[in-house]
This record gives structure tokens, sequence and C-alpha cells, in this order.
């Protein structure tokens, strides 16, 4: 994970979600300092990078029990990547 920054030393963010995007991004991405990415992409694979700092695998249904019992899931590069991960569940 990125180390916190000095007063003026400027950092950079991406926050990647899984929705579709118009323009492959991968090299701004896994230039970034900090990526968190919600969940895997599915309609812009590969136009996102795979570098991934903080992964969070938002989903309580079906696509949730779907991703979990897929092996090639976790070894997506974009799973492998991340150094932590968040499984958020909702009760019911």
């Amino acid at each position: 994970m990125s180390s916190i920054s000095q007063p003026n030393e400027r950092k950079t963010m991406f926050i990647v979600g899984n929705g579709p995007i118009k323009d492959n991004l991968s090299e701004e991405v896994d230039r970034s300092d900090l990526v968190v990415r919600f969940n895997e992409p599915k309609s812009s694979k590969g136009m996102s990078g795979v570098k991934t700092d903080i992964l969070f695998v938002c989903n309580s249904g079906k696509p949730m029990q779907r991703r979990l019992t897929d092996p090639s899931y976790f070894a997506s590069p974009i799973v492998q990547a991340h150094p932590r991960s968040y499984l958020h569940t909702t009760p019911r």
C-alpha cells in the first residue's frame, strides 16, 4: 500500500468501478499511487489496468456466489494484485 505523502508531495488515486468505460485507462490506472476497485470490471475488462491496492467485493446475491465459486475469479490479475480486500455482505 502507498505510504503517507509529505505535505507538498502530490499523489494520484484511481477509483475503479465495474461499469463500462469508453477509453483504455490502463496506463493511467497502473501509474497511480493508489488504486481502489469495486468488484472486477466485466464490461471494460482489459481497459482499467491491473494495479489494485484495495479491492471491495460488493454484492450479496447470486453474482457474488458465482464469483466466489469460480476458480478463474481468484486467478484474475486484478484479484491476484491486491494486498487487501474487503467483502461486503448485506444481512438478510
